[in-house]
């Protein structure tokens, strides 16, 4: 019997996004990727224009803030004033520096976490068919299953970015007071922190991919979950190439809502075998 290790779980989740490409290329199931383009297309629009109008809302008010406490630090009367021109200069340029990373980190995580609450739906619909194929068992369809599994990815995502949007503020706390406090060890807690906010994005994706696989298996939430920390390592290699192309700019936009949980939904199935896929299923989903 194959011995699985924390390595080898990573490296076959990894692998089965390089052989879901190629199933769905021999299955003739490209149009598959029409169907998230449709998603991407609505979830793109949707995230540009709801991020653009919060981004012109919060720089015009952050600006106005940093001025109003510039003029309380240097009055027109005080010693100060022939500074203040420069330093207001310098202080709305480190604002814009500053603001234009957190809209970027704060892009990625909202696009992110509507691609898992907007296509949850269709990551179930083609992890079933996924299945089908490859164990022969077949679901009933039903629109209540179908709802169900859009509010649960709702609540799924609202849940997960509340989760990894806390960690990450305070992940910044931390690195900002190194910086301040130990500046020598600095540079390696901020690699850690990086690398800490990959993993915490990483797994939340393969939670994603992986969920409606034992929801189908009429498991609850607490048993999906201690299922899920079980298989933590094959959940990071299928969350992984997803959190990394999310950081590519022009990619997390146009490449990765349209490829990735087509992949990455297929590539779960695969991941676990059909010995695996054959047990407790529930049928009807009712």
């Amino acid at each position: 019997m194959k011995k699985f290790t924390p390595f080898t779980e990573f490296i076959s989740a990894i692998r089965a996004q390089r052989d879901a490409y190629r199933w769905i290329r021999d299955h003739n199931h490209q149009v598959w990727y029409a169907y998230a383009a449709a998603f991407a297309i609505i979830l793109v629009s949707m995230n540009y224009w709801g991020m653009q109008v919060l981004h012109d809302w919060m720089k015009v008010h952050l600006n106005q803030a940093a001025l109003r406490c510039l003029d309380a630090a240097m009055p027109e009367e005080s010693g100060f004033s022939k500074w203040k021109t420069e330093a207001t200069e310098v202080i709305l340029f480190s604002f814009d520096a500053v603001y234009w990373i957190f809209m970027f980190w704060l892009k990625i995580k909202v696009t992110k976490y509507m691609i898992i609450a907007t296509v949850g739906p269709l990551i179930s619909w083609v992890s079933e068919q996924t299945e089908n194929e490859i164990t022969g068992i077949q679901y009933a369809f039903s629109w209540r299953v179908w709802i169900r599994d859009l509010l649960r990815s709702v609540a799924f995502a609202l849940m997960f970015f509340i989760i990894e949007t806390g960690f990450s503020i305070f992940l910044f706390i931390v690195i900002a007071l190194s910086w301040l406090l130990i500046p020598f060890a600095a540079p390696v807690i901020s690699m850690l922190g990086v690398i800490a906010t990959a993993l915490v994005s990483s797994l939340v994706y393969g939670l994603a991919v992986f969920d409606p696989i034992w929801e189908r298996r009429g498991m609850g939430l607490g048993s999906r979950l201690r299922q899920a920390w079980s298989l933590k390592w094959k959940l990071l290699g299928a969350g992984l190439p997803f959190h990394l192309l999310m950081t590519v700019p022009v990619v997390s936009i146009v490449l990765t809502p349209i490829v990735l949980p087509i992949i990455s939904s297929v590539g779960a199935v695969l991941s676990l075998g059909k010995k695996d896929l054959t047990g407790n299923v529930d049928q009807s989903r009712d």
